[in-house]
């Protein structure tokens, strides 16, 4: 709930001195300065600031142009100044900005070959797991032949064998999965809480 206006605060008493006042007429009585149009005004200003700010930026363009420094500026002025000490200025000035110059195109080449050798990683990368999936389905291929080589070898050797040891190793291989999957847990004794 909103507390209620003091009586002694600033926003009562101007409250009160408001309508105290015979002289105060309410806005809808009092007739209107001047004209209200004001889009001429406003469009001719904008206007006129638009034109400004351009010749501003222009003027600033042309005021870097000539606070620029760069070699053909450099080598410009070298050639046409007098004096031997404006010619050591202007020739440190020039190894400068040759200095520059070579720190910034090692850069670009640095930043050229870090991005060449991350392409060819991956490039490299994928090939890797090219060959590898490659490898990993000649390997099974392999290991397919190889069965089937050793089953024909079985297969030879058991037709040059006695029936009987035949018959005994077949017996015996279907013995084998039968215990595998008999219940192991039927093999535990039997332990009851008591």
């Amino acid at each position: 709930m909103r507390k209620p206006v003091s009586r002694n605060s600033r926003a009562a008493r101007q409250a009160a001195g408001a309508y105290d006042d015979p002289n105060v007429d309410t806005l809808a009585d009092v007739p209107r300065a001047e004209k209200t149009d004001l889009s001429n005004v406003v469009i001719r200003a904008a206007a006129k600031n638009e034109a400004l700010l351009d010749a501003k930026i222009n003027k600033r363009r042309r005021g870097d142009r000539k606070n620029r420094v760069g070699k053909k500026f450099l080598e410009e002025r070298l050639a046409a100044s007098a004096t031997s000490s404006d010619k050591g200025r202007l020739e440190r000035a020039l190894n400068i900005t040759n200095r520059l110059d070579g720190k910034i195109s090692r850069s670009i080449s640095r930043a050229k070959y870090v991005q060449a050798s991350r392409k060819a990683g991956w490039d490299m990368t994928n090939d890797n797991i090219r060959r590898e999936a490659q490898r990993h389905a000649g390997a099974a291929a392999a290991v397919a032949d190889k069965a089937a080589e050793a089953t024909e070898e079985s297969t030879e050797a058991e037709a040059g064998a006695d029936e009987e040891t035949a018959e005994t190793f077949k017996s015996e291989s279907q013995q084998r999965p039968n215990a595998q999957q008999t219940n192991l847990f039927a093999l535990l004794p039997d332990v009851t809480d008591d």
